[in-house]
């Protein structure tokens, strides 16, 4: 289970939510969190200096080196809970998203929890960049926090708050599922598997017998395809399964709401540039627009 959670955190309205969320979690885990600012510097400019430093991007002083240090303390105090520790560091780095990376790696860190926007004007776009590079990349399980998450679902799930984990029959799946598995067994939520196939066509107006037919077959394929799924990666458990057709990342989220879900899972399918097409289409508009926090899970 989730022993060491990394939050990176900018003092952001959402990357303090994002820490309250990772508290929780340690709280009902029985871990610790580290909170992670990163300053960001540039790249040394030839004949300017060491570091070109228009916008504070000259490394900390000693004196802000502490302020931040006191900021971190201050919002640790807030989000405190019984019997978590949360350790503060500070680092410097060029690439925001490789530094949070390389210290998470550096802790052996079981799981990352950020905002997926941060800080108004280009720094907001900034962090929702981290956010989505730290997700793609990441080695450990990412829970990611959006601005539409009201306060009182930063909670675990409940058994009135199920866990949804919405697979793709790809390669991330079998891991999606067992962390959804465990997750809901551990809070005693239900768990309802989801998986949204997507037609090629839109219906015509009004549907023919054989695009009726045609869709059947692709639910008929697609179900026994999940039923293999669940049966190998979910050896016990109690879950629902639930096989939709339309877009992906529209019925995810139509279907968490209507749940009151407390977790989303979903698989990412990899690390290149190429998956980021695949990421884009549906995790991206998932972890943007979820009103609960989205976990996702790379394959095993």
């Amino acid at each position: 289970m989730t022993k060491r959670i990394l939050c990176p955190i900018d003092f952001s309205e959402q990357s303090v939510h994002a820490l309250n969320y990772a508290v929780a979690l340690a709280h009902w885990l029985g871990g610790s969190v580290t909170t992670l600012y990163v300053h960001q510097m540039v790249w040394p400019i030839v004949g300017i200096g060491v570091y070109a430093d228009p916008a504070g991007t000259a490394p900390l002083s000693d004196a802000e080196r502490a302020t931040v240090m006191a900021a971190l303390t201050h919002c640790s105090q807030a989000a405190a809970a019984p019997g978590v520790g949360i350790e503060g560091v500070v680092s410097e780095g060029v690439n925001v998203p490789a530094t949070v990376l390389a210290h998470a790696a550096s802790m052996s860190a079981d799981l990352i929890v950020i905002g997926t926007q941060g800080h108004s004007g280009f720094e907001r776009l900034v962090l929702g960049s981290v956010a989505e590079r730290v997700l793609r990349k990441a080695s450990c399980p990412v829970v990611t926090v959006s601005p539409q998450t009201p306060p009182e679902a930063l909670a675990v799930p409940t058994p009135a708050r199920p866990v949804i984990c919405a697979v793709d029959l790809s390669s991330s799946s079998p891991a999606a599922l067992r962390w959804a598995s465990t997750l809901a067994d551990k809070a005693g939520a239900g768990l309802l598997v989801v998986h949204v196939a997507e037609l090629p066509l839109e219906a015509p107006a009004p549907p023919s017998p054989e695009w009726g037919a045609y869709r059947n077959r692709l639910v008929a394929a697609t179900r026994e395809r999940l039923d293999a799924l669940t049966a190998e990666a979910l050896k016990s458990g109690r879950f629902d399964q639930r096989i939709v057709v339309g877009r992906p990342h529209d019925e995810i989220l139509r279907l968490a709401e209507h749940e009151q879900a407390g977790l989303i899972v979903m698989g990412v399918r990899g690390r290149s540039a190429v998956d980021m097409t695949i990421f884009g289409s549906v995790t991206r508009q998932v972890v943007r627009r979820a009103t609960c926090p989205v976990l996702t899970v790379h394959p095993d």
